[in-house]
């Protein structure tokens, strides 16, 4: 008895054994290329944060056509071993596969997402905390702040005042403009 390849079968058998090279090896990891620009503009009283550019799963990962291919070789294998008419099989097998594809992508990229720290810092919730400055403030002149945020730990933003205020003292941030924190140096009384 002699076994027949079909074309189908070919492809389930690439795409397949490639998929398996690939986890065991750990080539392509979906993860890896992560592109990550996130702008938080802040222009007076309205935020404009734009958020992540990209998450690092591309619906055209190699993984992910892997997937596609595995799946379509394998429907058609099915298909034609059902005698179907060969275009039926082929635009079965390519919706079906499809399908799970996309399935599988939303899967991995809702645990992609879900896994992933946020370390955006909305200005708005910094107003009225206290800073250190850790770059000397004159007027009309940037200096610089930190403080410690839930988000990103210790965090540094640019500072301007009205008042000269040197390092290490204690500023309340007053406002934003842009990016740069409007500041106050702390007294001992109440504000």
């Amino acid at each position: 008895m002699a076994i027949e390849i079909s074309l189908y079968l070919l492809i389930t058998l690439i795409c397949g054994v490639t998929l398996i090279i690939m986890a065991l090896f750990g080539f392509g990891d979906m993860g890896d290329m992560d592109f990550d620009a996130s702008p938080d503009v802040d222009i007076g009283h309205f935020e404009a944060g734009h958020g992540d550019v990209g998450v690092g799963l591309s619906p055209l990962s190699l993984p992910l056509v892997l997937s596609f291919g595995t799946c379509f070789g394998a429907f058609g294998t099915i298909f034609t071993a059902m005698e179907w008419n060969p275009l039926v099989v082929a635009i079965v097998a390519a919706l079906i596969s499809l399908g799970i594809s996309a399935l599988l992508f939303f899967v991995l990229l809702k645990a992609f997402i879900q896994t992933q720290a946020n370390t955006q810092v909305s200005f708005k919730t910094l107003v009225g905390k206290d800073a250190q400055v850790t770059i000397p403030i004159k007027p009309g002149e940037n200096g610089q702040i930190l403080i410690i945020t839930e988000e990103r730990g210790r965090t540094l933003i640019t500072a301007t005042s009205d008042d000269e205020i040197s390092k290490d003292a204690i500023v309340t941030i007053r406002e934003f403009v842009g990016s740069t924190a409007l500041v106050r140096k702390k007294t001992g009384l109440v504000d």
